[in-house]
Formats: C-alpha cells, structure tokens, sequence
C-alpha cells in the first residue's frame, strides 16, 4: 500500500528533499503558521479548499499511476527529520494561526486568537484544557475531517472497493 503522511509537505523550495508541491509555491499562505506569522513547514492548515485538493491529488495520482487497492495515510509529520533548521513547535498547540482560522473563531465564537492570551502556548494563561482552545482545535479538526471526506470521495471514484486505513500515533 501508499503510506503518506498527511502533514508532510511544504518545505521550501531550497531545502534539499524528496519530493516538492507545486501547489506550495502557489498558495505558501497555507503552511500553518504561529501566532507571530512563522511557518511550521511541512504542515498544511487544512481548512484551506487548495491544500485540501493538493493533498488528496496527490492520492488520486498515486492510486492512478501505480493501481494501488488501498492506502495508509499517517497523521505524523516528518518535518523533524526533514527541515530541521526551520521553526519547529516547541509546544502542541503552537501553530494553527492563519488568517482563515483567526477569522473562523472570531465569526463563530467572537475571540480574537492572535490577542486572547488563552492561545498563547507561551503564556501563563494558557490552559491546556479550555474550552475555548478546545473549540480552537475542534474547528481545525473540522478540516481535517472534511480532507479525509475528500480523499475517500477521490478514492471511490477510482475504486468502490478502495480501502484506506488511516494511521494516529499516540502516546
């Protein structure tokens, strides 16, 4: 089967590696960013349609090209490995600050996540366990649910009996 992982895109076009997005050249808004604009390379925000599509063509070329029955898509990235002299997240909950996602919070629950302190990893205030930051990773999660819908409806159109087994690395 294809293994993909999911947050493994990005890097700049300088950085030596095994594969590049043209996607990322056109759209680098899309890299997820930390709350004073720095990319976390390698890791889509996938409330953005373009990453989204980027991502499940990438599927669909691989399944086309190689006639795969099913894949293995990985929720890990290998920005670690890959980049590591970019900014990497010292914390869990330090990117997912782009324009898209500010604008989602303050239209759905009034809170500005670039000024409310309760979003700053770095801060006293931040509360692993808030609510509103829970909210915060709910609606990104959102967008990663609305990706896997896009791969599977990208997959049955190749194969109805296509099989995806997606992989969540835990503690």
């Amino acid at each position: 089967p294809y293994h993909p992982h999911i947050y493994s895109d990005g890097a700049p076009a300088s950085e030596v590696w095994s594969y590049h997005m043209k996607h990322l050249d056109l759209h680098p808004e899309e890299i997820s960013i930390d709350r004073e604009g720095r990319k976390h390379y390698m890791v889509w925000e996938y409330g953005y349609p373009g990453a989204r599509a980027a991502k499940v063509a990438e599927f669909v070329y691989m399944a086309e090209r190689f006639g795969l029955t099913h894949i293995v898509p990985d929720m890990r990235t290998e920005a670690a490995q890959l980049v590591s002299q970019f900014h990497l997240p010292e914390k869990a909950d330090q990117f997912g600050f782009n324009p898209l996602i500010v604008d989602q919070m303050q239209t759905r629950y009034g809170v500005d996540i670039l000024t409310d302190s309760r979003f700053d990893v770095f801060s006293n205030n931040f509360d692993l366990y808030d609510p509103m930051v829970e909210n915060w990773r709910k609606l990104r999660g959102e967008h990663v649910t609305q990706l896997f819908r896009e791969i599977r409806t990208a997959m049955d159109a190749i194969n109805p009996n296509f099989k995806i087994t997606y992989r969540i690395p835990g503690d």
